[in-house]
This record gives C-alpha cells, sequence and structure tokens, in this order.
C-alpha cells in the first residue's frame, strides 16, 4: 500500500493547528502620562483601548460600596496633570470620598493571565487605599490587602496572576489616591478544547488510510 506522504504531512501540520490551547502571551501597559492636559480633565472612555482590551471608567460613592451592585456617582475619573501622585501623573475619583473604578475587557478571543496596578498618592504622600479586584462574573479575587503606597517615586505596585476576560478594579475613598499605570497580559483562547481535537486528529488519519486503500491496485 503507498501512502501519499504530502497527504500525511499537511493532516498532521492541521491537527497541531488544532491542538494549539493558546497562542502567546504578551504584556501591554497603559499610562495615563497622556490622559489629560490640565488638573481634573475628565478622562476618555476610549482611552487605553486596544485590540487586547477595552477600559472603561467610573466614579462609585464611598462607604460600604463595593462590587457590581456599587452605586455610581460619576461615568467617568479625573486626572492629574502634575508631578504630584509620587512624582508622575495619576487617574482618580471624580469626587472626594468616592472610589475609582477601572474597568478592563478583553479583545475578541483572548482572556487575562496577569495584571498589575501601579498607584500613587497626593501629595507624594504615604497612603493605604482599600482595594477590591473582581473577575469577569464579579468574583472577588482580591479583597483590601495589606498595601501601602510610597509617597516617593516608587507608589506601589499591585500585581496578581488571573485567568478571566474581565476584569473591576475599584479603589477608594479619597481623592488623593490614583492609578499611575495599569500593564496587563493576554493569552489566546482556544476554541478547540483537546477532548474535540483528538477525534478530528483520528478522522484526519482514518480518511488517509481509506484513500490509500482506493488506490491500491485491484488483484485478479
Amino acid at each position: 500500500m503507498k501512502i501519499n506522504t504530502k497527504l500525511v504531512g499537511m493532516a498532521l501540520c492541521g491537527a497541531l493547528a488544532i491542538l494549539a490551547l493558546a497562542s502567546p502571551a504578551q504584556a501591554t501597559t497603559i499610562d495615563f502620562s497622556g490622559a489629560g492636559v490640565a488638573d481634573y480633565d475628565v478622562v476618555s472612555q476610549s482611552y487605553g483601548d486596544s485590540a487586547e482590551a477595552g477600559l472603561s471608567y467610573r466614579t462609585l460613592n464611598g462607604g460600604n460600596n463595593w462590587g457590581q451592585t456599587a452605586t455610581q456617582s460619576a461615568d467617568h475619573v479625573d486626572y492629574w496633570a502634575d508631578a504630584n501622585y509620587s512624582h508622575d501623573q495619576a487617574i482618580f475619583a471624580a469626587a472626594n470620598g468616592n472610589k475609582l473604578e477601572l474597568s478592563l475587557q478583553a479583545g475578541a478571543g483572548l482572556h487575562f493571565t496577569s495584571v498589575t496596578f501601579d498607584l500613587g498618592g497626593f501629595n507624594n504622600a504615604d497612603k493605604a487605599p482599600a482595594l477590591r479586584l473582581y473577575d469577569a462574573g464579579w468574583n472577588e479575587i482580591l479583597n483590601n490587602p495589606a498595601f501601602g503606597i510610597s509617597g516617593t517615586a516608587a507608589g506601589g505596585l499591585v500585581t496578581l496572576a488571573v485567568n478571566t476576560s474581565a476584569l473591576y478594579f475599584q479603589m477608594g475613598d479619597d481623592w488623593n489616591t490614583g492609578v499611575r499605570s495599569v500593564t496587563f497580559q493576554t493569552a489566546g483562547v482556544a476554541t478547540t478544547p483537546i477532548p474535540a481535537a483528538l477525534p478530528l486528529f483520528a478522522s484526519a488519519l482514518g480518511v488517509l488510510g481509506f484513500a490509500a486503500r482506493r488506490r491500491k491496485p485491484m488483484q485478479a
């Protein structure tokens, strides 16, 4: 029985493509140095949007007001234009005593694998804000960690490994705390899970075998 090696190679390449679980992860940093040009500028809802993720912003009422049902105070956050947030620009809640919310939605076919929030304190002062982070289903994955913002240029970093298509970051209740930048890493979501891919691979080999039998010379 003669097997077409070219067909075998094509089938194997196709099978490997089916079995690939995800594309390589890639990191993106959004800093807020370009979010406005003057103090208290409103941050555009399109600022930071890309193929990897869409960002949106709002201000929540203060107090015990967290999570998916948190009530909104304003449909935006503001920008501080000089270097007074731990020696860097930052976005902050639109009213004192309220909370900042930063939402990230992964692009088509992507999910977040890690995220880092770089926070600053005004006026270059040490701060200890309350923090919450939620996943796409509004499940809490971070709740008020023992965390402080340095008033120096170092600011403060919150880094987490995640596995979700959306992230909701809430911080309050002091507008003297802000977000200087956010860095996230995304990876592709597998469109065909392994249990479904294996039968496809077996079917491809079966088709090759059938084709080879059809090409076998008939015996007298």
